[in-house]
Parts: structure tokens; C-alpha cells; sequence
């Protein structure tokens, strides 16, 4: 899979779709109409029933897709907020559609907050390597390219190209984690960067990955080959969402194997 993993993507649109739904099956146990129910409860909402029911979901919907450390814990706190405001208008009304509210939120919210605590689910918020569908766009490049580390220069060839790294062939591999110097040319645009060796690997030859510098000047080198591959339509194909990444065939697997609701373990490559 190359995009955000379904289940994150169906959680959160659930989130933002949650007050819709719950003012269905409100109007529905009250035997009202659904625009009739809306009205009434418009009228009679109180700032804080509005956030409750209508900011807050869609906020912990939102948080849910930008996947990172801190919304993880500002989600559980929404969730947690959610919860214990509908206690409180619970406790205030003090009606059985009030009660049956809160106690069907309490069981979503224990079932969803114990899905976020599954190592696999929680480590792509914790750990940025596991967020595959943020790695960068990775182009085809075969140029020929000068690299110098720790006082020693050799040549090599690019395999492929990203913004934020390139992997060279060759047989002179440099250690994980030294600094390299890099200068290839590719048509008119010469690149001229620095970067880390990050790992070695077997692409049919030998060679190393080299993630960039991320300082400013270096990045508007690698902007320029960037934007001059991408008009020659030099994207690596397999790099790009295809069929299999359709909810289609996410929710086929998930019926026939039932895998697919717990991501797999994968990172950036």
C-alpha cells in the first residue's frame, strides 16, 4: 500500500460524520423527523452541546489524519473532553435518550481509544519511518555522479532521485552515517549538496542512499532537478498509488483474509 492506511481514513470520516449521525438515530428513538429534530435541537443548543457535538468530533476526525506525536495525545484528550461533557448534559437532562447517548459513546470511545493503542497502529504517530505514504515523490535518474567522504573521492551513478535523498551505484561505499559531498548534472541543471549515508542496499548493483542536508539553499538545488524530472515524466511507477491501493480492494482483502484493519508493520524506503 502507498496511501494512508484505510482504517485511519474511515475512523476519521466517521469522527467528522458523527454528529449527522447521531441526530439520525436521535430523531429516530424521539419519532421525529430528521429536519424536525435538527430544528428543535438548534434552537435549544447551548455553546457547549455545539462543541460537544459538532467541533470537537470533527476536530478528533482531523487529528486523526495528520498523524503525529502530538495529535495522538491532543486526540485523546479530545475524545476524553467528548466523553465527559456529554456525562455532564447527561446528567443535566436526565432523560433515557440522554443515558443511551452517553452510554453508546462510552463503548465507541473505549473501542476506538483501545484501536490506538495497538503497538502497530500507534507507532505511525510515534515513529516517522512508519508513515510510508510521506515519502517522497522518487524519480528514475541515471547520471553520472562525483561523491567525496572523509577526504576520499570516487565516482558512481545515480539509481533514483527524491527531494530528500538519491541512491548512488557503486562500489565504493561509504559508512552508514558519514557525511558525503555530491555533484551530479543532469541536462542543465547541476546539482551540488551534502547529505548522510543511511544505508547500503542491492539494486540489482552496489550502492548506498544518501538523505540531503535540509538546509535552505541545498533544497532550492534539489527543488530545480526536481520540477526538470517531473517534466520529463521521470516518476518511478511503482512509487505511485495504483489498484491495490483502492478501498475496493482494501475491503475485499479485509472480507477474504481478514487482514487489513491493523496496518502492517512497514516503513519509509
Amino acid at each position: 500500500m502507498k496511501r494512508r492506511p484505510w482504517p485511519l481514513i474511515i475512523l476519521a470520516v466517521l469522527h467528522i460524520l458523527a454528529p449527522i449521525g447521531n441526530k439520525i438515530l436521535s430523531a429516530y428513538v424521539s419519532h421525529m423527523s430528521f429536519s424536525n429534530y435538527v430544528n428543535i435541537w438548534w434552537l435549544k443548543a447551548s455553546p457547549e452541546t455545539l462543541l460537544t457535538s459538532l467541533v470537537l468530533p470533527a476536530f478528533a476526525g482531523i487529528l486523526i489524519l495528520v498523524c503525529r506525536r502530538w495529535s495522538f495525545v491532543l486526540y485523546l484528550a479530545t475524545m476524553t473532553a467528548i466523553l465527559l461533557l456529554s456525562i455532564k448534559a447527561s446528567l443535566t437532562y436526565g432523560n433515557s435518550l440522554a443515558y443511551l447517548t452517553v452510554a453508546g459513546m462510552t463503548i465507541l470511545d473505549l473501542l476506538v481509544v483501545c484501536y490506538f493503542m495497538i503497538p502497530v497502529v500507534r507507532s505511525i504517530y510515534f515513529d516517522p519511518r512508519m508513515r510510508w505514504w510521506e515519502t517522497a515523490q522518487r524519480f528514475k535518474l541515471e547520471a553520472p555522479v562525483t561523491f567525496r567522504s572523509e577526504g576520499n573521492e570516487w565516482k558512481g551513478t545515480t539509481a533514483n532521485f527524491s527531494q530528500t535523498g538519491l541512491f548512488i551505484i557503486s562500489e565504493n561505499l561509504p559508512a552508514d552515517g558519514s557525511s558525503v559531498e555530491i555533484e551530479l548534472k543532469h541536462k542543465d541543471v547541476v546539482l551540488k549538496t551534502t547529505g548522510t549515508v543511511i544505508h547500503h542496499g542491492q539494486m540489482n548493483k552496489l550502492g548506498f542512499g544518501v538523505q540531503f542536508s535540509p538546509h535552505a539553499s541545498l533544497r532550492k538545488q534539489t527543488q530545480l532537478l526536481h520540477n526538470l524530472l517531473i517534466s520529463e515524466q521521470a516518476q518511478l511507477k511503482d512509487r505511485l498509488p495504483g489498484p491495490e491501493d483502492s478501498f475496493l480492494s482494501w475491503l475485499k482483502t479485509l472480507i477474504s483474509t481478514g487482514k487489513g484493519l491493523i496496518p502492517e508493520r512497514r516503513t519509509k524506503h
